[in-house]
């Protein structure tokens, strides 16, 4: 009895205690600065101002998620860098979502001068955090996945690896 009523107190406080951490922690953020496309960005937690250099993901989401960041959240990895505290903790890479505008929805696939902008994102991205030029990856699922493979089609030194 009043055993478990401590230990329901104790999950009780580590769980408050969590949500607490998580949107202290969320690193996870829109830049629109109108010179390219609207994007999330993420950096790692652990991250220093040393000469380490940081792997980078580029992820593309799906149609569905055209044209706002709200639905883009609720899914799959920027959804795991805003709610999951041990992953935000330990993810050691430079993550940028770009976000396809409406249009992309409508065609069904990212336009090329959204891939366009997102290849200046990603020099300046990497630039300004110290990204590794050689580890970027590139990742995108449904229309994002199609994305995808065009845009490591269009640019064949940019990538390290592609999952769709």
């Amino acid at each position: 009895g009043l055993r478990w009523f401590f230990v329901l107190i104790l999950v009780t406080f580590n769980l408050s205690q969590s949500k607490k951490l998580r949107r202290e922690s969320n690193k996870l953020r829109i830049i629109d600065d109108h010179k390219t496309v609207p994007y999330e960005l993420f950096l790692p937690l652990k991250m220093t101002k040393n000469t380490k250099q940081y792997p980078i993901i580029v992820f593309l989401h799906g149609r569905g998620e055209s044209g706002s960041f709200t639905v883009t959240n609720k899914q799959s990895l920027p959804y795991q860098l805003i709610n999951n505290s041990t992953f935000i903790e330990t993810f050691p890479f430079i993550v940028i979502i770009p976000q396809c505008p409406f249009d992309c929805a409508e065609l069904n696939v990212w336009n090329d001068d959204t891939l366009k902008s997102t290849t200046l994102i990603i020099k300046e991205v990497s630039s300004m955090y110290n990204g590794n030029p050689n580890q970027i990856y590139l990742a995108g699922q449904s229309m994002g996945g199609n994305g995808a493979w065009i845009y490591a089609s269009q640019q064949l030194n940019l990538f390290a690896g592609v999952v769709v």
